[in-house]
């Protein structure tokens, strides 16, 4: 996922499904930057609970970070799909809602409505 630097901490993890819970900053920027003990540049990498962030892109004239490219750590991945295995896909086939108001009208008609 591409998400901006100013995400909420919170909103992030919601967005993955695992607790980030960090009182020192409040956002996906200051999450990267506490993990790096410093500013991070385009292409900084950190590891958070099994989230990769990688900074993008900064901007404006005091190079803030603007966005942040997250994704699961691998490991992190292939656990989660261990214990939570695909759900069955149901058998049945699904019903066509396509039909446009033309085609009903005239079948309409046809029955003698």
């Amino acid at each position: 996922y591409r998400v901006s630097a100013r995400l909420p901490v919170d909103e992030l993890g919601e967005l993955f499904e695992i607790d980030l819970d960090d009182d020192d900053v409040d956002s996906v920027g200051g999450l990267i930057t506490k993990a790096l003990g410093r500013l991070p540049l385009p292409g900084s990498v950190a590891t958070i609970s099994g989230l990769v962030l990688t900074a993008e892109r900064t901007e404006g004239r005091r190079k803030r970070l603007s966005t942040v490219l997250v994704e699961r750590h691998q490991a992190l991945s292939d656990a989660m799909a261990a214990f939570n295995p695909p759900k069955a896909k149901d058998p049945r086939p699904k019903e066509s809602k396509s039909r446009d108001s033309k085609s009903t009208a005239a079948t309409a008609r046809e029955d003698g409505d």
